[in-house]
């Protein structure tokens, strides 16, 4: 890729990430109108954007993660009302501090985090075994463990990311927005921990 077209998937990159997070605002707003009556719907639709969005290509991979997003911001406001004011804002800013901690050490010259990936996938699945268990058993929490494994994540999906560019690996559209995809779900991941963590800590 010429440096302008590296540009322009920059660009991209950071356009769509931006829209990704308005339309989760904008999720959070319409969640106030959703009757608990049509979550079962919200939640059918949730699952057929995930599956469109990976499925999918061109325009339509784009519209059905902006509607991941915004159905995302929907389920998020359920999380929320059952949180403090004050825990919301704090594990929002320690959200961001981790996240760009984490795109710091991801951006460093020089680095390939791609070895991480296997570990990162045994890990996520490791724990979602375990909390499938948990839903049984009265088991502890695991919500730090979650957190170092999507803040390794993070790292990964922009390491990988950056290295696209700087290798100069021709990316399609349909790429970008997985990229995007990836990072976005890594952030609300991490709050949604993070925040638990913060809530906890509270009681």
């Amino acid at each position: 890729m010429s440096s302008n077209d590296k540009n322009q998937v920059l660009n991209l990159y950071k356009s769509w990430l931006i829209d990704s997070f308005l339309l989760t605002g904008l999720g959070l707003v319409l969640g106030k109108f959703i009757p608990d009556t049509a979550f079962l719907f919200v939640a059918i639709a949730f699952l057929v954007s995930c599956l469109v969005m990976v499925f999918t290509k061109g325009k339509m991979k784009l519209y059905s993660m902006y509607a991941f997003n915004v159905i995302t911001g929907m389920f998020l406001l359920n999380t929320l009302e059952i949180y403090a004011a004050n825990d919301i804002f704090m594990a929002a800013v320690i959200t961001i501090v981790v996240v760009g901690l984490c795109v710091y050490i991801a951006t460093r010259p020089g680095k390939d985090y791609s070895g991480l990936g296997i570990f990162l996938t045994i890990a996520l699945l490791g724990v979602i075994v375990y909390e499938l268990i948990a839903l049984f058993m009265a088991l502890p929490t695991i919500n730090g463990v979650v957190v170092v494994i999507f803040a390794f994540y993070t790292v990964y999906d922009v390491n990988r990311f950056k290295r696209c560019l700087e290798d100069s690996v021709y990316m399609s559209d349909e790429e970008i927005i997985m990229h995007v995809a990836n990072f976005y779900l890594d952030v609300v991941n991490l709050f949604i921990r993070i925040l638990s963590i913060v809530a906890k800590r509270d009681d």
